[in-house]
């Protein structure tokens, strides 16, 4: 009997659902808290990518480093 549904079904079943609540799920007297919370958690998720990307920049230029130091060891002991 599940088989038969998609995920795009229950998502439109939840979606009707809460539209025919009589009270909003969010209530209108804590918006603004809804809204700094949401912004908050948006800084701290971007704060944590930021140095996620730094981190792994940081690996690839020290990556690059040993590859060409150990290239030019090689040539210098290969070399007559």
């Amino acid at each position: 009997m599940l088989d038969d549904y998609q995920i795009h079904d229950v998502c439109n079943a939840l979606k009707r659902f809460f539209r025919t609540l009589d009270s909003p799920l969010l209530t209108l007297e804590l918006y603004s808290q809804w809204i700094n919370a949401a912004s908050m958690f948006l800084s701290l998720i971007t704060s944590c990518l930021g140095l996620h990307i730094y981190l792994f920049h940081l690996f690839l230029c020290g990556k690059i480093c040993r590859i060409l130091i150990i290239g030019h060891v090689n040539k210098m002991f290969n070399e007559p």
